[in-house]
């Protein structure tokens, strides 16, 4: 995907939550979704994007 595209994906796990890529750029690309082992829900993700880019310091 960084050759292709110029993005670069790197998994996040944080306790029940698994993502296997997350990447930032111009957008924010997420890759296979868990909860729980049950689909994600919108808001879920939209959570978790705040969460990470708070983590990461990026507002």
């Amino acid at each position: 995907m960084r050759e292709i595209f110029g993005i670069d994906f790197k998994s996040y796990r944080r306790g029940e939550v698994e993502f296997d890529g997350v990447a930032f750029g111009d957008k924010v690309y997420v890759l296979e979704v868990r909860w729980r082992n049950k689909p994600a829900t919108y808001r879920g993700v939209e959570a978790f994007i705040r969460k990470v880019k708070n983590e990461l310091g990026l507002h």
